[in-house]
């Protein structure tokens, strides 16, 4: 690939996913080449984004763009993922592209700013993978220089939009996914405590599964909670599914939760709000359900 570009061997950037172990037949890499080579600046964002589908039943696209004093400034992600997916990212790759001219240390820092907040907020499975990346790559081809406190701000919101659209894609996605739950935590003594009790129900196969069968079964969600490591006093906990509480300073609210609940449990998104505490600590996941047909997916991947 280099050589057909005349660049140096690494500035092209490999990524890969697919069965672990087995390694990649590079005579199918050299039969591909030449028609890669051939097709270079004909293929849109669409059909590239197609190309790195495996199990995604749909090609993952956002765009934003953010107007200057001195023109436009247009940022462009892809992204692949449906199953294996946990941070630190799991089994997506992820493509970030910018015309902006950006200075290279602040680029860097504002992409693991963007994956923190969404590629490695999402889980699906729990489960992590041998091969994960997001590549951004800013151009500098639209001549706008991005170098004021003020304009990075605004460019990092626009980022951070089309990291985080990519990211609920994936869990939209989710292999056999019926539903997305939105698991808000805060009160907690730091974001790193947060982030424990929000994966540990996140993770949890017994919240997943009752999220997958509307089974307003909030007691697993406490004692996801419980078990997750985090520091906090358990008589200030409180819990709502939907906007309904129902853990409140840590004792079981009173009335027909199944009857309150069932409506919610029935939509494609299902927020649960955790309050530990008091404290400053804050973090959002993104999670899965858990279904049957996830199973039947992973248990017949290589079949």
């Amino acid at each position: 690939m280099s050589e057909g570009l005349g660049i140096a061997p690494r500035e092209v950037l490999p990524a890969s996913t697919g069965v672990i172990g087995p390694r990649m037949d590079l005579e199918t890499w050299k039969t591909a080449v030449p028609e890669l080579l051939d097709g270079l600046g004909q293929a849109g964002p669409s059909r590239a984004a197609r190309a790195i589908m495996t199990t995604d039943t749909f090609p993952k696209l956002a765009w934003g763009s953010l107007a200057t004093p001195s023109g436009e400034v247009r940022v462009l992600g892809m992204a692949k993922g449906s199953g294996m997916i946990a941070p630190n990212m799991a089994t997506m790759i992820g493509v970030l592209l910018c015309d902006a001219d950006v200075g290279s240390l602040w680029w860097h820092e504002a992409v693991a700013a963007c994956a923190d907040a969404s590629f490695n907020s999402v889980t699906v499975d729990g489960d992590t993978s041998t091969n994960d990346c997001v590549l951004a790559l800013s151009s500098g081809a639209s001549q706008v220089k991005i170098d004021s406190a003020e304009g990075r701000q605004e460019l990092l919101a626009v980022m951070m939009e089309v990291c985080q659209s990519l990211a609920y894609m994936i869990v939209q996605d989710a292999e056999g996914g019926t539903k997305i739950v939105r698991i808000k935590v805060k009160g907690a003594a730091d974001n790193a405590q947060a982030e424990l009790a929000a994966r540990a129900v996140g993770h949890s196969p017994l919240v997943k599964t009752a999220m997958f069968g509307e089974d307003a079964n909030w007691g697993r969600i406490v004692c996801a909670i419980g078990r997750s490591g985090a520091s906090f006093d358990p008589g200030q906990v409180s819990v709502s599914v939907g906007g309904i509480p129902v853990f409140t300073k840590g004792m079981p609210a009173g009335g027909d939760l199944d009857g309150l609940l069932a409506p919610h449990m029935r939509r494609g998104e299902i927020p649960v709000d955790i309050e530990l505490g008091d404290g400053p600590g804050r973090y959002v996941l993104l999670a899965s359900d858990l279904s049957y047909d996830y199973v039947k997916i992973n248990a017949d991947y290589r079949s």
